[in-house]
């Protein structure tokens, strides 16, 4: 029965990957007559591949799926496309047509993300992309005091931190050469949730820093 429920999440997963993707590729595609020199453009595509990339990344790692702050960028990104697109619109940019058909669709994506991975159950079995494997995660919803590192790679992240003003994900990724962007970058989140760090910004704009009450590590 638990490895059906397993196989039902992931097959959710998937179809959620793949709506986007398909999304993601209408998109190019209705802007393929769209002039170069037109900024959105560029924009709209460029955000197109972000989303895409943040999204493909809960299939490949499962463990993103616990961290909130995660979770919330794919819904800030999801409303950026959403955004552009009222923009191309407004401005005769894109057929109105075609943006009022992708438009539809990216308000369902957006709505089947709010309903299914920030609903209340968020912490439920039966969750759009929650895995079964982690019972003590799923039942301590609050962070009791200040949790420590939980890993090699959060704890390289701290030592890069400690004494350092505000950093970027590009200068924190960069003394950590060996974990791509992305890796640095959800270990920034849990680390947030945690309470380990403090958090500017969003999306590539985000820096961080220590916290105050900064854990020792062993």
């Amino acid at each position: 029965m638990m490895e059906q429920k397993d196989n039902t999440i992931k097959d959710k997963i998937n179809l959620f990957v793949l709506k986007n993707q398909k999304l993601a590729q209408a998109l190019f595609a209705i802007t393929v007559f769209c002039p170069d020199s037109e900024p959105l453009k560029a924009k709209l595509r460029d955000q197109a591949i972000n989303l895409t990339t943040t999204i493909n990344a809960i299939k490949t790692d499962e463990s993103t799926v616990f961290h909130l702050s995660f979770l919330n960028q794919i819904l800030g990104e999801i409303e950026l496309v959403l955004e552009l697109l009222d923009l191309a619109q407004a401005g005769n940019v894109l057929s109105k047509m075609n943006v009022s058909i992708i438009k539809q669709e990216y308000e369902m994506l957006l709505k089947d993300a709010k309903e299914q991975v920030l609903a209340d159950n968020l912490f439920d079995s039966n969750t759009l992309i929650l895995p079964t494997s982690s019972p003590k995660i799923i039942k301590d919803k609050k962070v009791v005091g200040m949790a420590g590192p939980s890993s090699d790679r959060q704890k390289k992240i701290i030592e890069v931190l400690r004494g350092q003003d505000w950093l970027g994900i590009k200068d924190i990724a960069e003394a950590v050469p060996n974990y791509s962007t992305k890796t640095v970058q959800r270990e920034l989140l849990a680390l947030v949730e945690q309470g380990v760090l403090k958090k500017q910004g969003e999306r590539r704009w985000s820096r961080y820093v220590l916290a105050k009450a900064e854990p020792i590590a062993k």
